[in-house]
């Protein structure tokens, strides 16, 4: 799965974007690598067998529409795009997209994402798999020393 954040302006001062590609790359890699080391289900042992991805986004149209140039041609890729329900707001559908999207990200067996997102560290938090199962293209997952920051304080 990925959790792929594109968004508003502000999202792009809180982080650079990552390109989609660099998420499609990143989990080709982790896909061969743990077929390499045998720590896969059998389902991912044949490269070219099908594989469904989940891409999770606050913009998946622009995302999907990213991903047509570098997503293999094996891979499904699958979104709630469809659903015409938007990925911002406060409405009810909103937030049951948004807690259905963290479900599959939370079960998936791999998932790349960026920690500078709050979602993605929120599903790492949730997930039960090891955790060189989930990769951040950006941020490592670190946590503040006891002292360093304060409520209030800007970081």
């Amino acid at each position: 799965a990925m959790h792929i954040r594109r968004g508003r302006g502000d999202k792009r001062l809180e982080a650079p974007p990552v390109p989609s590609c660099k998420y499609v790359a990143a989990l080709s890699d982790l896909l061969h690598h743990q077929r390499k080391t045998g720590s896969v289900s059998p389902w991912s042992v044949n490269k070219t067998a099908s594989v469904n991805v989940f891409v999770a986004s606050d913009d998946i149209r622009v995302v999907l529409r990213e991903l047509e140039r570098c997503v293999p041609i094996h891979w499904r890729l699958h979104s709630f795009a469809s659903f015409g329900v938007p990925s911002r707001g406060m409405q009810s559908a909103v937030v049951f997209r948004l807690w259905a999207e963290i479900e599959l990200l939370v079960r998936a067996t791999f998932v790349v994402g960026t920690f500078s997102s709050n979602i993605a560290r929120l599903v790492q938090v949730l997930r039960v798999q090891p955790s060189n199962t989930f990769l951040s293209l950006d941020e490592g997952w670190t946590m503040p020393e006891p002292g360093v920051f304060r409520f209030g304080d800007v970081h």
